[in-house]
């Protein structure tokens, strides 16, 4: 698969779960690049919820917060929102595995 092609199948996905948010500063026809940025609600932490999906689901992704070059001061919020990131990564699953990684990370996060 392209991975113009690779978007599109995992944002279709994904768009099936409205409180996430997917990439929001990308348009959904895509002409190349290998990742998915998704948005949980406030109060979701990426790194917990990786934690989760990891031992419950085997799922794996980027927590936002490790992609946040400014590390988060006591105080601090402007760093927070990206901790309700993830960034997904399409690169290197076929298509069937695309889709059950996909349905597993949303069964994860429901």
């Amino acid at each position: 698969l392209e991975y113009a092609e690779r978007y599109e199948l995992v944002y279709n996905l994904l768009k099936e779960e409205p409180r996430i948010a997917i990439s929001r500063n990308s348009p959904v026809k895509r002409q190349g690049g290998y990742f998915i940025w998704v948005e949980f609600p406030s109060g979701v932490n990426s790194d917990d919820f990786l934690s989760y999906s990891m031992k419950h689901f085997g799922v794996k992704f980027m927590s936002g917060g490790r992609c946040d070059p400014f590390p988060l001061t006591k105080g601090d919020t402007s760093g927070i929102s990206i901790r309700s990131c993830a960034r997904l990564c399409i690169a290197d699953l076929d298509r069937d595995e695309l889709v059950d990684a996909t349905a597993a990370f949303l069964e994860a996060f429901r």
